[in-house]
């Protein structure tokens, strides 16, 4: 640290000191929501010892383009969560780790895939945004925004599922049976 910087912290302790002012550091530590789920039996840790994913090997060429429609193995395979982007949808943030690929397809979509159990990943586009949390034995997903539109495959082989629905916004998908959602399809409508 500089002299001067030392000098300048210094001074400003004193002058606060001086004048009464008291410095406190306050910190709290909350709970970190869960999603509005069935929560793993038991608890995380034991879902997790009993959780093994497959192994799609590595990810198909990412600098390549696709036709529209291809996915990658991934999306086939147990322990991964994959998400079709229609144009103008794009990842914005989140994830624990980097996604495990990313591909373009030649009709402005793109797929991305991660390995389960993530923190929210968020994708944009004009007028909307999708969060999905795939984490504690479920996928959690909620829409915001007028033009979100969501498509949940593969659960359990039941029917397509889509967000919004009515006046519903969010919704619970797969169990700990079945976390495998197949694939998460989001674009604007």
């Amino acid at each position: 640290m500089h002299a001067l910087s030392i000098f300048t912290l210094a001074a400003f302790a004193l002058g606060a000191s001086a004048l009464g002012i008291e410095q406190r550091e306050e910190t709290h530590l909350e709970t970190r929501a869960l999603p509005p789920c069935a929560q793993c039996p038991n608890n995380d840790g034991w879902w997790l010892s009993e959780f093994r994913p497959g192994n799609p090997g590595p990810p198909e060429d990412q600098a390549a383009m696709y036709d529209p429609g291809w996915l990658p193995r991934a999306a086939f395979t147990k322990g991964y969560v994959c998400y079709a982007l229609g144009p103008g949808v794009s990842f914005s943030s989140g994830g624990l780790r980097p996604p495990y690929g990313h591909w373009q397809r030649w009709d402005d979509t793109q797929v991305m895939c991660w390995h389960y159990w993530q923190s929210t990943l968020q994708f944009v586009g004009a007028g909307m945004t999708v969060n999905s949390y795939p984490a504690h034995c479920t996928v959690w997903i909620l829409t915001k925004g007028s033009t979100a539109r969501v498509r949940v495959e593969g659960v359990n082989g039941a029917q397509p599922q889509y967000l919004p629905e009515g006046n519903k916004v969010e919704g619970c998908y797969g169990s700990y049976q079945n976390t495998d959602v197949g694939l998460i399809s989001i674009w604007r409508g």
